[in-house]
């Protein structure tokens, strides 16, 4: 036997395990248009289209908040991605992705994030997908 057949064949309990430890539910979608504000026919707002809406999992890559300069202007930034069942297709760069459940931290869920970077690795647990926080 060789070693891509060993991972191969432990890939599917892996992926269970990983899948055991997503403890957020996202809605994630992606505007594609404008229409009336139902509440004010005023004004536009967006059409959110939804690409996913599931169990996922929020890593911060570091617990450490940087301050970066854009612009001239000192931002505070600090490293996230979203892990989604593995398989999980169809989300591209600029989607916005809402918590809207936690079991594991109740003060997640509200929070945004926009998708910066794409999965790009075969043979994984979990599509794991770049994102930074927006207000």
């Amino acid at each position: 036997m060789s070693l891509g057949a060993d991972v191969a064949a432990a890939l599917p309990f892996f992926r269970e395990q990983a899948i055991s430890r997503m403890s957020e539910s996202f809605r994630i979608f992606e505007v594609t248009g404008r229409t009336a504000d139902p509440e004010n026919d005023l004004r536009e707002v967006d059409v959110e289209t939804d690409r996913y809406v599931g169990i996922g999992r929020l890593v911060f890559r570091s617990s450490v908040v940087s301050d970066v300069s854009v612009a001239s202007q000192l931002v505070a930034s600090q490293g996230a991605r979203i892990d989604l069942p593995a398989g999980t297709s169809g989300i591209r760069r600029d989607m916005v992705a809402v918590v809207t459940d936690s079991t594991a931290d109740v003060t997640l869920i509200g929070r945004r994030f926009r998708v910066e970077g794409m999965p790009s690795a075969g043979q994984t647990t979990a599509a794991r997908y770049q994102v930074v926080e927006v207000t």
